[in-house]
């Protein structure tokens, strides 16, 4: 805030000034917050963009001085010495100025907004008010603070604004939506993908917090490394019905795996929304992934464990397996190798070892 002396030369947005405070000495361009010209005599608001930092806390005096010819012109109180840079006065600034006016709680509040996604955390707060941390969490624990900012991580305490909460999980829901509609057979997105997009600059413990205030508001849900959104776990209703059909052409070929393309001519759809709507149904359990990437219904791989362990077999080769399925090479090593993650068999040289069921 800067009152100009009643015989002071008015001054504009543009001006250029020395800005005296206590001991230090700063050039500084000034910029009219409250209307386009201060005249002598008058008070205002004003932005001072200094020329090398000055530390600086609400309610510090200064004193301004005319470069030529040089001479004090004016004085004020400093409002908040870290306001984001303000190019025009719009409604949107004025009200957070004039919030600037109000006590301890609601400055730091309107600091906690202006942190947006990434938080404020108190030692930045208790430098830009110029108080102790003691009393910036006094001042946040009031009510009108309390009802709008949270504190997500502890140690050292980071705040962050309730509509600052608000919007990002109206944003978390929107992304994920839009991750459903681009992608055939998907019911959520990648965790990762969703936090990236939201926070893309955040750091882990504070992405962390977030996700968990996130879900604990019921924004989305976490089904292993997705984000859902609540009442959408499962395909809706055409695509759910072309999954099926995606399944059965799998279930139909038993130990003798479609490709993928030869799914695609079975149910007549295209084939990016088959390759998604068969990355849905291993995800969901219903396919198998084995290693080198084939892709096999879940029954046919049951029926085989279940004959494995009541063949009363030990052990087998590679040539045994083959005959005893009826296997091509390009298949068995991979479904051999599948067992062996799932701990159905055990690798022993050039043989594998039957393992018994889990009790």
């Amino acid at each position: 805030r800067l009152e100009l002396l009643a015989g002071a030369p008015s001054v504009k947005s543009g001006d250029r000034v020395s800005f005296h405070h206590y001991s230090s000495e700063a050039r500084a361009v000034l910029r009219i917050l409250d209307g386009k010209v201060l005249r002598g005599g008058e008070t205002g608001r004003v932005q001072l963009r200094l020329s090398h930092p000055v530390a600086a806390a609400p309610g510090d005096r200064f004193v301004v001085r005319r470069l030529s010819p040089v001479e004090t012109i004016g004085g004020g109180a400093v409002l908040d010495p870290l306001f984001h840079p303000v190019r025009r006065a719009t409604p949107e600034v004025l009200e957070e100025l004039g919030r600037l006016d109000g006590s301890l709680a609601e400055k730091l509040l309107l600091w906690v907004e202006q942190g947006r996604e990434e938080g404020v955390e108190e030692e930045s707060l208790a430098a830009r008010a110029g108080v102790s941390r003691e009393e910036v969490r006094a001042a946040l624990g009031e009510p009108i603070a309390r009802a709008g900012a949270r504190a997500l991580r502890h140690s050292p305490e980071r705040y962050i604004g309730e509509g600052v909460l608000a919007r990002l999980a109206v944003r978390a829901r929107a992304e994920i939506e839009k991750g459903i509609a681009e992608s055939s057979g998907a019911v959520g997105v990648s965790r990762g993908t969703l936090l990236a997009r939201l926070l893309p600059s955040a750091d882990p413990r504070w992405t962390e917090a977030l996700e968990k205030e996130l879900v604990a508001r019921g924004a989305y849900l976490i089904a292993g490394d997705e984000a859902r959104l609540h009442g959408r776990e499962d395909l809706p209703g055409v695509e759910r019905e072309l999954s099926e059909r995606v399944a059965d052409a799998f279930r139909r070929r038993g130990l003798d795996p479609p490709s993928i393309a030869d799914v695609t001519r079975d149910v007549g759809h295209k084939q990016k929304v088959v390759e998604g709507l068969a990355a849905y149904l291993v995800k969901k359990g219903s396919l198998l992934r084995l290693p080198g990437g084939w892709i096999i219904a879940r029954e046919p791989v049951e029926d085989v464990i279940a004959r494995l362990r009541a063949s009363g077999k030990a052990s087998l080769d590679v040539g045994e397996f083959k005959e005893m399925f009826g296997l091509t090479r390009r298949l068995a090593i991979p479904l051999l190798e599948h067992l062996d993650a799932a701990k159905v068999t055990r690798r022993v040289g050039d043989r594998r070892e039957i393992l018994p069921a889990k009790t």
